[in-house]
């Protein structure tokens, strides 16, 4: 495996939660105008990849060893700790209209 596949973790998410915030910035006027949940659908959807990511990045980590190992399982607690955060994004962008931000 390649280096960047083992540290998935590192990269991924964290570029993901950066969009996140910046959709997150942008979308509730869509979602005031048209009266749609952009917002919640991208940030569920991005949960779910951080979600994959997080167990890859563990699945790769059983495989390895020493600092391979290492940077496996940090990126799959990276992975896990920007997924929580871009859940409690989403969580506020369920419960706040859209039209009152």
């Amino acid at each position: 495996m390649t280096r960047a596949f083992q540290t998935i973790g590192w990269w991924c998410v964290p570029v993901l939660w950066a969009l996140a915030t910046q959709f997150g910035q942008m979308l509730p006027y869509a979602d005031c105008a048209t009266m749609h949940a952009w917002s919640a659908a991208m940030c569920f959807t991005i949960i779910g990849v951080a979600v994959a990511v997080a167990a890859v990045s563990w699945l790769q980590a059983r495989r390895l060893t020493g600092t391979d190992r290492f940077l496996a399982w940090s990126g799959s607690l990276i992975a896990s700790i920007f997924g929580l955060a871009v859940s409690l994004q989403g969580l506020a962008t369920v419960v706040i209209d859209p039209c009152m931000r």
